[in-house]
């Protein structure tokens, strides 16, 4: 990344109609070590997500919104 802070967004579901939708942001500050292989999650493995998981919510500001069907 070449900007300071950064903010990435991804996002899982079928869209509030179909079923419950899941979205994430995530902060990256200048200085915070960068996890290789973050990328989006749909192109990651099921065992990739697994790994990358901890990393990031060990080292980074995040926030994480469900929203259901209902």
């Amino acid at each position: 990344m070449r900007f300071f802070p950064s903010i990435g967004i991804d996002e899982v579901g079928r869209g509030a109609w179909a079923g419950p939708f899941v979205a994430c942001a995530l902060l990256v500050r200048e200085g915070e070590q960068q996890i290789r292989g973050v990328r989006d999650s749909k192109l990651l493995s099921s065992t990739q997500r697994q790994e990358i998981t901890p990393l990031l919510q060990q080292r980074h500001v995040f926030g994480l919104g469900t929203v259901s069907v209902e």
